[in-house]
């Protein structure tokens, strides 16, 4: 294989000399632009000398890498499996326990207004009966008490932990939800009336600008967009 040193000191005068060249260069009408048509090609000419050199100093290397990698992928590749059949059965318990004890919430909280309405219609029940009697102020506390009923929920703690460790390991349940779009009018309209933020209809904007190219768009104001004149010069071998 050819050394680092020996490639060095063929190229740097080149590269170094073209660096310098292209400095000096001036465009300022269509002679001067056939001109740096052609150094740009001379340039793309040492750089492709450059490329095809250090493709064969990387090809040895890059062999010897390939059937490393793919030797050992004999062993990693089934490895990477057991740890995914494992970690997708911690999850579907791990989700299945969320539910559970989402369950058991509802439940405590259900109990809970269950218990609150049956308190306020015993306060009002017992304020009726004051009033009924012409005891007006006290039906106006034990009505005013009846407005202000609050019994919590009565909610155990989830049985699941959220990390594991054993022998040196961890393992732990990173809360997250999944996400499908379904009604792009609707988020679009949601970002209208600001119910969502802006990035929520983010613009591709590769995309936009291929879209009025292929439109043939003049430059100049569009709804949502300005177009502005670019250029790009594109330098190859001619046909």
């Amino acid at each position: 294989m050819e050394s680092f040193e020996l490639v060095k000191k063929e190229m740097e005068p080149e590269v170094n000399q073209a660096i310098a060249k292209a400095q000096e260069v001036s465009v300022a009408n269509y002679d001067d632009n056939a001109k740096a048509a052609v150094f740009v090609g001379d340039i793309k000419a040492i750089y492709d000398k450059a490329e095809a050199r250090r493709k064969k100093m990387k090809a040895p290397a890059l062999e010897t890498c390939q059937e490393i990698d793919s030797f050992f992928k004999e062993f990693t590749a089934p490895l990477s499996q057991a740890i995914d059949i494992v970690k997708r059965k911690q999850r579907d318990w791990f989700l299945a326990e969320q539910k559970k004890q989402a369950e058991t919430e509802a439940k405590a909280r259900a109990k809970a207004a269950e218990e609150e309405r049956k308190e306020r219609e015993r306060l009002q029940a017992q304020a009726d009966a004051a009033r009924a009697k012409g005891k007006d102020e006290k039906a106006d506390m034990l009505e005013a008490k009846a407005e202000t009923v609050f019994i919590p929920p009565v909610i155990t703690p989830a049985a699941a932990p959220k990390t594991t460790q054993a022998n040196g390991y961890a393992s732990t349940f990173v809360s997250d939800i999944s996400l499908e779009l379904t009604d792009i009018k609707a988020v679009a309209q949601g970002v209208i009336n600001g119910t969502y933020p802006h990035y929520f209809l983010s613009v591709d904007m590769t995309k936009a600008k291929r879209y009025f190219r292929d439109m043939k768009t003049a430059p100049g104001p569009q709804p949502g967009f300005m177009i502005y004149a670019d250029a790009t010069v594109r330098s190859g071998r001619s046909k």
